[in-house]
């Protein structure tokens, strides 16, 4: 984000640390390559299966 441009306050405020030299360590951090695909991967939304039950479904009727 602070290669993008993002203003290290504005990350500051987004990341949550109180004191900016926080901040300022992790700006210049950059995933390698590998990093990237492994977050992509663990991030991945993977298709829902026909048995699978569906999720996050309460109670909630719906009046039409």
């Amino acid at each position: 984000m602070a290669a993008a441009g993002v203003p290290l306050r504005t990350l500051q405020e987004w990341m949550g640390p109180r004191d900016i030299t926080t901040t300022q360590r992790y700006a210049d951090y950059a995933p390698s390559e590998h990093e990237g695909e492994m977050v992509e991967a663990a991030f991945a939304r993977r298709p829902a299966l026909a048995t699978e039950p569906p999720r996050n479904v309460g109670h909630l009727h719906l009046l039409g």
